[in-house]
């Protein structure tokens, strides 16, 4: 015999009982021996067993009624029935056959005889077992899908993650009649946070009670010491393994450190015993969203016992419905903080737009045109154009934060805001109409006109400088720039460059006759930086091409760099005529480098034409 069958005697006779008792424990049953039916019937409720040999006759009781009452006090572990009688009570036999009785031993039989009828019945109990186990597998499963279609119904009616959780938590607990159940979930930081707890009603078992608050400690999935995998704590175990784990009893536990779970039990008057610990994860995904753990399973009499295969089968079915809610719960919320951010964005590239000129300053002799596309919703280029001098001059800056994205957006916006202040500050003073006025009182020199307005110029690119690097210098961020500014009347530019792509001055043939190169660093990169001004001059007919990285760093399908050179071609192969249609054709030729790649960068183009 494998294992100790268990067998119950319910007989009158004393000398039978004492006879069949002593051949099953020599065989090596447990029996346990009573006289009545009713003390049978309280022995299979205190414990079941495998085998009920019941006499006929049972003193004080009918024996086919003790019959009926042993069946239907018994749960899915149905014990095989077997009546002993004499040979002249056959016809009692029949009728209890008919009332459920497996076989029947006449009495007296042969040791022989016994053993062999004992094997043939627990045979047959085997298989029914068997038979009974599979038909509560299916049914169960039946009443999986009857949750899933549930819960789904749920799903689209039903936002809170919470109210979702506990929904499936109970149906778990239900159909795994388990007195007590959790649900984790796990945080970016792999921290796993109960979300949900719930517990049987003592007063009425088919209720269940949440937890207002739930006092049970966050599971760190790692040491934070040591960064190691936590392996002493069953809930970071199961996942880290994404395997289920079931334990039979908790305080008796040597793998797992539960203390955290058993001063939960004391401080919640629970005695959590034995545990399911199951994974919540999307089918086939293999990443652990979160875990679900189950307490107490329970039998059919309210004992507290291990939790079977079926259990299992059953728990790990609706964790994954439960890993599909927290997961439609994620999505839900990043589409939402989508949604936002793209509100958010769609707003900045409002505002940024308004930190580009709506329209250029009418010049007379001067033409200004310019291009601006950006490669996301919001830009790290710019440029500006506008009045210096109480109009005597053209201040123009085209620029590149060395970045992409919100970031470089709002640095943008910070390096723009701060050249425009400290260029307009220094320029427009009450006195600068007089200092450089041009009538028959008389006025400054020339060369004072210059050293003062090459002061100013590299005035406001050094405030501005030294702004961002006392502030922002742990951003790491800083900007390429061409700050220059332009006497139409004479063609006189001077100009500082940044460490900005060097600004091509090309003449009405289409001959490039000057590289504007830096005069100094980017703005923002070194603290106490020199700027250098310089000057040029730029004849009637003349152009100025200022543009950014983004023209030359353009990329095709292949990955070919649109580069200098293509520039370069391209001027020197296309007739010039207007400012305009200088960029028209530039942004042109450049659309038709890129075709369907992804534009990488942004490109920002500015052009002057002095007529």
């Amino acid at each position: 015999m494998d294992r100790q069958v268990s067998a119950v005697i319910v007989d009158e006779n004393a000398e039978r009982r004492t006879r069949v008792s002593g051949h099953l424990i020599q065989r090596g049953y447990d029996v346990r021996v009573v006289s009545s039916a009713q003390a049978g019937l309280d022995a299979l409720r205190q414990q079941p067993a495998q085998l009920v040999l019941m006499s006929v006759n049972v003193a004080g009781d009918d024996g086919v009624e003790a019959l009926a009452r042993i069946k239907a006090n018994t749960n899915g572990d149905v014990a095989s029935v077997i009546v002993m009688a004499a040979p002249s009570e056959m016809d009692k036999v029949i009728t209890a056959i008919h009332r459920g009785a497996d076989d029947y031993m006449l009495d007296p039989c042969s040791p022989e005889l016994l053993d062999a009828q004992l094997a043939i019945n627990l045979e047959r109990k085997y298989m029914r077992d068997q038979q009974y186990a599979r038909m509560r597998t299916v049914e169960k499963l039946a009443q999986c899908q009857r949750v899933g279609f549930t819960l789904n119904t749920a799903l689209s009616t039903e936002s809170n993650l919470e109210i979702l959780l506990q929904n499936i938590l109970r149906e778990t607990m239900v159909l795994c009649n388990a007195g007590a159940g959790a649900v984790y979930t796990r945080s970016e930081n792999d921290v796993l946070r109960m979300v949900a707890f719930l517990r049987r009603d003592e007063q009425n078992p088919m209720e269940f009670i949440a937890l207002d608050s739930i006092p049970y400690p966050q599971v760190s999935m790692f040491d934070p010491d040591t960064g190691e995998a936590v392996k002493n704590n069953v809930i970071a175990d199961v996942a880290h393994n994404a395997q289920t784990i079931a334990i039979d009893d908790i305080y008796e536990s040597q793998d797992y450190d539960f203390s955290a779970l058993i001063e939960f039990d004391r401080i919640n008057n629970l005695r959590c015993q034995s545990c399911l610990v199951v994974p919540l994860m999307k089918d086939g995904s293999g990443h652990v969203m979160g875990v679900l753990q189950l307490f107490n399973a329970e039998d059919d009499q309210g004992r507290v016992v291990p939790f079977d295969s079926d259990s299992r089968l059953v728990a790990e079915s609706l964790a994954m419905q439960a890993a599909v809610v927290i997961n439609n719960h994620m999505l839900l919320q990043e589409r939402e903080m989508l949604a936002k951010l793209e509100n958010d964005i769609h707003i900045g590239r409002r505002i940024q737009s308004n930190f580009l000129p709506s329209y250029m300053p009418k010049v007379k002799g001067l033409e200004i045109s310019a291009r601006f596309r950006p490669a996301r919703e919001v830009a790290g280029d710019f440029y500006d154009v506008f009045f210096m001098m109480n109009k005597r001059r053209v201040g123009f800056l085209i620029a590149d934060v060395t970045d992409k994205g919100v970031g470089a957006a709002l640095f943008m916006s910070l390096t723009r805001s701060l050249l425009r202040a400290f260029a307009m500050q220094t320029y427009n003073i009450n006195w600068a109409e007089s200092l450089f006025d041009d009538g028959p009182s008389g006025g400054r020199s020339g060369s004072s006109r210059l050293a003062i307005s090459a002061n100013a110029l590299r005035t406001a690119v050094v405030n501005t400088n030294e702004y961002i690097t006392e502030h922002h210098l742990e951003l790491n961020m800083f900007a390429t720039l061409f700050f220059g500014m332009l006497d139409p009347h004479s063609g006189s530019l001077m100009y500082i460059n940044g460490g900005h792509c060097p600004p091509l001055v090309i003449g009405s043939n289409g001959i490039i006759k000057e590289r504007l190169e830096p005069t100094g660093p980017a703005v923002g990169m070194f603290p106490g930086a020199d700027f250098e001004i310089m000057e040029t001059q730029l004849e009637r007919g003349d152009f100025l091409l200022c543009y950014t990285d983004g023209v030359t760093d353009a990329r095709d399908p292949s990955g070919k760099f649109y580069a200098e050179t293509g520039l370069l071609n391209f001027i020197e192969s296309a007739p010039l005529t207007t400012a305009q249609d200088l960029l028209d054709r530039l942004d042109l030729a450049l659309r038709d480098h890129i075709r369907e790649a992804v534009q990488f960068d942004d490109i920002t183009m500015l052009a002057l034409r002095r007529e």
